[in-house]
């Protein structure tokens, strides 16, 4: 709350209680903290806790791939696979040698691979194909069942080991980790006008990047404006789908700038039945086309007051 009011010298003083406690460290394996294989790790601060016939988790019946038995229901976009950077630290970019289309999270951060699933990947030993081209009657990519949408699959919170109901699960889920309290300190001290020394960085972003699971080249000190891109990107990768990307959009103002657009899958090059945007041209690296969005700014970054309540008091606006 203190960094979303950018109440930037408040909220140092409550991540310092936090870490001064040292009663919290970064997990080295970084896939187990989301498949309930490691839910006593000290990097989790608070999870939703889950008891399989008490209080049974269903998300794996919704997350899973088709091949698996599940629904499907969350598809990773493209430009969340192109924010995770190669594995010396640079920019990912469809023009860079690097870049394999029939093995994307190759030579790529290994967080992407723990967190998407891409066509040709295994998962629970089983193929997955989300090429427009397949003739596969599950998993295919498509717009009229429950399958993917954008080429992509989800792998982070699903348990690949799990034999159980899909439905009925007791893995716990994530809310807050120490990962996040690290990066939002760093966050707060920056936008403070505080010094950003080495030693900052390796305690904070760095100590997350190098995880022995991931071991991401350190971040170097840079000026304050490369070091807010740098950090905001480092949030997108390592907290990616854990409910907390559209708060950074509004707390950072530039809801208006990413919610609204073409939006794209991945990449299928020579594909005969790619999704192209109706009335448009193809995508130049050959993305499955999603969806388009328009952001009202000035209005969208804001939630409906319903009108029963304005019925009430008409004060509220």
């Amino acid at each position: 709350m203190q960094l979303a009011e950018k109440s930037y010298a408040d909220a140092i003083k409550s991540y310092e209680q936090i870490i001064n406690a040292n009663e919290n460290n970064i997990d080295p394996n970084y896939s187990g903290l989301f498949n309930g294989t490691n839910e006593t790790s000290k990097e989790i601060i608070f999870a939703t806790q889950y008891l399989v016939d008490l209080a049974g988790n269903g998300m794996f019946q919704h997350n899973f791939p088709a091949i698996a038995g599940g629904w499907h229901l969350h598809c990773p976009l493209g430009s969340l696979v192109e924010s995770y950077g190669f594995t010396d630290g640079t920019a990912f970019s469809y023009d860079d040698a690097r870049y394999n289309p029939q093995d994307i999270s190759k030579n790529q951060d290994p967080r992407l691979a723990f967190t998407v699933i891409t066509n040709g990947d295994r998962f629970k030993n089983l193929k997955y194909t989300s090429h427009p081209d397949s003739t596969l009657s599950i998993d295919q990519l498509t717009t009229t069942k429950q399958a993917t949408r954008t080429g992509y699959g989800l792998r982070k919170f699903n348990d690949e080991g799990f034999s159980g109901n899909l439905q009925n699960s007791g893995a716990d889920v994530p809310i807050v980790r120490y990962a996040e309290v690290l990066l939002s300190y760093l966050e707060a001290k920056l936008e403070n006008g505080d010094p950003i020394t080495s030693d900052l960085l390796d305690k904070t972003i760095n100590a997350v990047r190098k995880r022995s699971s991931v071991n991401m080249p350190a971040i170097n000190v840079q000026s304050s404006t490369s070091l807010r891109t740098t950090l905001r990107n480092e949030r997108r990768v390592e907290l990616a789908l854990e409910g907390l990307r559209y708060w950074d959009l509004l707390r950072w103002g530039i809801a208006k700038d990413v919610l609204k657009g073409d939006f794209y899958g991945a990449p299928f090059p020579n594909a005969k039945n790619l999704r192209i945007k109706s009335g448009g041209s193809k995508d130049p690296y050959s993305r499955w086309y999603v969806t388009s969005k328009s952001f009202r700014a000035g209005q969208d970054e804001h939630w409906p007051i319903p009108q029963n309540e304005v019925n009430i008091n008409p004060n509220l606006k």
